[in-house]
C-alpha cells in the first residue's frame, strides 16, 4: 500500500450498472416502501393475545384451587362435627338417656337388642291394652241407671266406665279383632287403668270391678279421682262430658298388664296352626 489510496476500478459493465441502480431506487422510493409495509403480515396483537392467554389460564388455576379448597373445608368441618356427635359428652348424655328409657318403658324398634327386656314389661307383662271408653256407659257406681242419686249409692267414690269390647290395642302386639277384652267378670280386678285425654288425663287410678257382659261394651268400677287441676269429678248430669272428646267419641283409657305375669319374649297368645 505504502501509504497510497486504491481507488475502485471503473466498472465499464452495463448489465450490473442497471441493476444496482433499479435496487437503490427501489430502497428510496416512498411507494414501494409503503406497498411493501402494507403487504407484510401485521403482527402487532400477538404479544397482547398471548398475555391475555396466560392471564385467563392463571385465572382458571386460581379459581379452580378455591374451590377446591372449599370443598375440603367443608368436608373437613362436617366430619369434625360427626366425630364430636358421637363422643361429646352430650351425645354421651343423649345415648345413655335412650338406653335406659328402652331398659324401663321397651322400645317399638325392631333392631333393638333390648326390645320386649324392659323392666316395666317384666312387671307388668304383656296382657295390657288401650281402649275406647263407651260415651252411653259412663256414670257413677249405682245399680240404677242412671243413679238415683247425684253421684251413686257410694257418695262418689267409686266410678262406672264402660269400654268398647274390641280395644285400640294390646300391649303384646295381637291384632285387636283377633282378641276382644275378656268376657270374664272380674277378670281385670286389681289392675291400674289410666286416662289418656279429655279432662282427667293422666290420672290413675285402681279397677275394683269388672264385669264381661255380652255385647259391644265391657264395664270396669273404678275407684274416683281427682281431675288434672285438681278439682273433684261432678255429679252426674256432667259426668259423661268430662269423658267424651270433642267429636263426641269416648276417651282413651290405658289398663297396664298385671303386674308379674309375664310369660317371657317369644309367647303368642294367638299361635299360627300351621
Amino acid at each position: 500500500m505504502n501509504g497510497n489510496v486504491t481507488w475502485p476500478k471503473k466498472v465499464s459493465d452495463p448489465a450490473l450498472l442497471r441493476s444496482t441502480f433499479s435496487a437503490l431506487r427501489s430502497l428510496t422510493d416512498p411507494a414501494r416502501t409503503t406497498r411493501a409495509s402494507r403487504l407484510a403480515p401485521q403482527r402487532n396483537g400477538v404479544l397482547l393475545l398471548v398475555v391475555l392467554s396466560m392471564l385467563v389460564l392463571f385465572l382458571m388455576l386460581g379459581t379452580a384451587f378455591v374451590i377446591s379448597a372449599k370443598q375440603s373445608s367443608q368436608a373437613a368441618r362436617s366430619m369434625k362435627r360427626a366425630y364430636e356427635a358421637t363422643v361429646s359428652p352430650t351425645r354421651q348424655g343423649d345415648l345413655l338417656e335412650e338406653v335406659f328409657g328402652q331398659l324401663l318403658r321397651d322400645t317399638n324398634r325392631q333392631n333393638s337388642s333390648l326390645r320386649f327386656h324392659s323392666l316395666l314389661r317384666d312387671l307388668y307383662g304383656n296382657d295390657g291394652f288401650v281402649a275406647q271408653v263407651d260415651p252411653t256407659q259412663i256414670q257413677w257406681a249405682d245399680s240404677a241407671i242412671p243413679p238415683a242419686t247425684p253421684k251413686g249409692v257410694t257418695n262418689g267414690q267409686f266410678l262406672q266406665l264402660g269400654a268398647f269390647s274390641v280395644p285400640i290395642r294390646w300391649n303384646d302386639g295381637t291384632p285387636p279383632a283377633n282378641r276382644p277384652l275378656s268376657t270374664t267378670s272380674g277378670q281385670y280386678n286389681g289392675m291400674l287403668l289410666t286416662v289418656l285425654e279429655g279432662p282427667g288425663r293422666g290420672a290413675s287410678t285402681r279397677i275394683v270391678g269388672y264385669f264381661g257382659d255380652s255385647g259391644n261394651s265391657r264395664r270396669f268400677i273404678v275407684m274416683a279421682f281427682k281431675q288434672a287441676g285438681g278439682s273433684s269429678l261432678p255429679d252426674q248430669v256432667n259426668l259423661p262430658a268430662l269423658f267424651t272428646n270433642s267429636a263426641g267419641n269416648g276417651v282413651l283409657i290405658a289398663v297396664n298388664g298385671r303386674p308379674l305375669n309375664g310369660s317371657g319374649v317369644g309367647y303368642n297368645p294367638v299361635p299360627n296352626p300351621a
